[in-house]
């Protein structure tokens, strides 16, 4: 074989950059350190494909660990990310062969299962590695403003302010009925900075309600949200009555926005309240339409669609799960409803840079 695979070590990190920075669209190095070395629930593991004659890398898989509620406690799983083989070396089993090695390095390092919503190129390697591909995830979105939309049929022409006013006027007409009465949206809802102690008591209560959840403790918010290099997010906090419930993460991207991570307390109306307040909040930015992508099985779900939010057909995201086959949980890791998961809990900074762009719309 041309090529041999070994765990990656502190000295090759130089190396492993520029092998990066070659395949990516972007440069890698400020991210590397936020992702790979700081994450609170673990640094990642990667594996590289070394060519046997001039010792260059050629290929890298990287794993991510990520504490995970499961069941009744705490366990450690790991989403992937980063796998890339250099062009001329492609079609020749690597991406299989990398997968394939690094999952038993990932059990000896305490990490139970992988899971992922991995691209359409790396499908068929994790296949042949022996993943499970529960079901899909889907997009959900609720139009807002209607004047992009008119003007997308008329191929850009001006059309009457006027018609504009009562497209959208007859929308909002639409939407209004399926929202929670709520007249206090602007102020239970509360632009947070900080993930402090009131938020590990959220998770610590609302946690245990899901099957299987990414777990969401301060340390890893704060992280995730305001040690990223690209600070991208707008973290909303919700509360009624002094007593905080829940929060999302928005990303606003042009004139869309997209709903990054949402937790709340799983009780149907309160939910629904907050999805209210958060309809209206994107409404105030301006943005034409909200965008999630969810498990179409998992919590929430039809809560969203009860506030006017619809599924977009065509918008399937494989769920990737990696799990031995000598778990005793085999069965329940591996059915689509028992997985919460949002883009908080895999390898992205933001939705508007990941390779889902394509099938969001954009």
């Amino acid at each position: 074989m041309e090529c041999y695979i070994r765990k990656m070590e502190s000295g090759d990190e130089s190396v492993y950059l520029t092998f990066l920075d070659s395949l990516k669209s972007r440069p890698f190095r400020s991210h590397y350190q936020w992702l790979y070395k700081e994450n609170p629930h673990g640094e990642a593991l990667t594996w590289l494909v070394i060519h046997h004659r001039n010792g260059t890398i050629i290929g890298a898989t990287s794993i991510f660990p990520r504490r995970v509620w499961f069941r009744d406690g705490i366990t450690l799983g790991c989403c992937g990310g980063d796998t890339l083989v250099d062009p001329m070396f492609r079609r020749r089993g690597i991406a299989t062969e990398l997968h394939r090695v690094s999952r038993p390095g990932a059990a000896e390092a305490g990490i139970r299962f992988q899971y992922g919503l991995p691209n359409t190129a790396n499908t068929g390697a994790h296949l042949k590695a022996a993943s499970y591909f529960p079901g899909s995830f889907q997009e959900i979105r609720i139009l807002l403003r209607i004047d992009p939309v008119i003007n997308k049929v008329n191929l850009g022409g001006i059309l009457p302010a006027g018609l504009l006013r009562l497209g959208s006027g007859m929308l909002w007409l639409h939407i209004k009925p399926k929202l929670s009465r709520s007249t206090d949206w602007d102020k239970n809802i509360k632009v947070v900075s900080e993930f402090d102690k009131r938020f590990d008591k959220l998770m610590e209560s609302v946690t245990p309600a899901f099957n299987i959840c990414g777990v969401r403790d301060s340390r890893y918010l704060n992280w995730r949200y305001f040690k990223s290099p690209r600070r991208v997010h707008t973290i909303l906090g919700y509360e009624e009555q002094g007593i905080l419930h829940g929060f999302a993460a928005l990303e606003f991207y042009n004139d869309r926005c997209y709903l990054f991570d949402f937790f709340i307390r799983k009780e149907d109306e309160l939910v629904e309240r907050f999805i209210s307040c958060l309809i209206r909040f994107v409404m105030s930015k301006g943005s034409h339409m909200l965008t999630w992508t969810a498990n179409p099985a998992g919590p929430y779900v039809k809560n969203f669609l009860q506030c006017a939010f619809r599924i977009r057909k065509g918008t399937n995201l494989p769920l990737e799960v990696h799990v031995p086959n000598e778990d005793r949980d085999l069965e329940y890791l591996t059915k689509l409803e028992n997985w919460y998961l949002d883009y908080a809990d895999f390898d992205y900074e933001s939705v508007t840079k990941t390779t889902t762009l394509s099938i969001m719309g954009r």
